[in-house]
């Protein structure tokens, strides 16, 4: 998410325009997506907790190579490594909570994970601004290699992958659930092609996939330039609104899963978020919005994009409890698929622009972006057809 607010530093530094930028951007999202399900492999072979240690290891390698890349293309190949590094957190952290809360509260821990995850977007937004002020791009992701280095001491320290490695029972055992025995081996091929041929599975992950191809286009690449054109602002006062939107996704997110999970219902919640988030982005588009509801309309927009939180639950409802983490890393791996593709669409649109001679202005932004609040609209009409779970998981009812 860092790179939206330093788009003029990285074009200077590089000589690249929007096309390369939007490049620049997706190699993080390429490698993210390819190793979503690799994430749940390593996390069941490996271990959760050494996985996201590693996984930092490998993020602070790429933050470093990024920081010293002299050229575009080693600029390229330092964000996917960090993409590689980051992608094997968030699958490993939900089989960590499968192992420490009951299976009944998934999506409130899956919400505050996003919540907490959040942080990050919002670090990379006013406050990298204001790093890049003090010290310039290049020395500010050594920082960040830095922290990732000490996250992986962190993750080795105090992380506990089960209550086993503290003496207590784990929440299988006490939920009286069947688990398959340690060691034992399980067919991934045949799990994939279940949670493929399910067809339960491709509603919730259309919501996940076109939500998440718009917020990354917003949050990570676009937001900051869109916001500028739209409502006439600086880069700061741009930053400061895409922080707004981080911070309701994290707000949001700590609060909805939560809140379908009491309610037991999470078709209607995600109805209403996906409305939201439709309605928000045909506004950013197509209506002239007064300044006044500039922050409103960004607040508005980021719970809507926490449809993402139900959603993901949804395919794990849907489908196997044992193949738990692997639907879920499907499920992931077709959403970043998304995150990769949408601001490449963009930049080459606003490349197209650019190569006319003209500078870009709304109207430019507004014929680029015009398919995306149709592609956000197909998240609401899907959820209409989801089927309700009860907030439990209904496999077995549909064999």
């Amino acid at each position: 998410m860092s790179t939206g607010v330093m788009r003029e530093e990285l074009g200077a530094s590089f000589g690249i325009g929007p096309a390369e930028f939007a490049i620049l951007g997706s190699c993080y999202f390429y490698t993210y997506t390819l190793m979503q399900i690799p994430a749940g492999i390593l996390a069941d072979t490996l271990g959760a907790k050494k996985t996201i240690a590693g996984g930092m290891l490998v993020a602070a390698l790429g933050s470093a190579i990024f920081a010293f890349a002299p050229s575009i293309g080693l600029a390229y190949i330092g964000r996917a490594i960090v993409g590689a590094g980051v992608a094997v957190v968030f699958i490993p952290i939900l089989v960590i909570q499968s192992q420490w809360f009951y299976t009944k509260d998934f999506a409130m821990l899956t919400g505050a994970t996003t919540a907490t995850g959040n942080l990050g977007g919002l670090a990379a937004q006013t406050p990298l601004l204001f790093l890049l002020g003090m010290m310039g791009w290049r020395n500010s992701f050594l920082v960040v290699s830095g922290i990732s280095v000490a996250l992986f001491f962190l993750v080795l320290v105090f992380v506990k992958s089960s209550p086993k490695e503290m003496g207590l029972p784990t929440i299988a055992q006490i939920e009286g659930r069947t688990v398959a025995a340690k060691g034992a081996k399980k067919n991934i091929f045949k799990a994939l092609k279940g949670i493929f041929l399910n067809p339960l599975t491709w509603l919730p992950v259309i919501i996940t996939s076109g939500t998440m191809g718009a917020y990354i286009t917003f949050s990570s690449t676009w937001g900051v330039s869109l916001i500028m054109s739209k409502f006439g602002l600086d880069k700061m006062a741009a930053a400061n609104g895409n922080l707004v939107q981080l911070l309701a996704v994290a707000m949001g997110g700590a609060v909805i899963g939560g809140l379908s999970d009491k309610l037991r219902n999470r078709k209607m919640v995600t109805i209403v978020l996906t409305a939201m988030y439709a309605i928000s982005w045909f506004v950013m588009i197509y209506v002239d919005v007064p300044a006044a509801l500039y922050y409103p309309l960004l607040i508005v927009m980021g719970w809507g994009s926490c449809a993402f939180i139900t959603a993901i639950t949804l395919v794990k409802e849907y489908n196997n409890p044992e193949n738990a983490g692997m639907s879920t890393a499907f499920a992931n791996t077709l959403s970043f698929s998304a995150g990769a593709i949408f601001p490449v669409i963009i930049g080459k649109g606003m490349k197209a622009v650019v190569d006319s001679g003209k500078v870009a202005d709304f109207t430019d932004y507004a014929a680029v972006f015009s398919w995306l609040p149709w592609a956000v609209f197909a998240t609401f009409v899907a959820a209409l057809f989801l089927k309700e779970t009860g907030a439990v998981s209904i496999y077995k009812e549909r064999k």
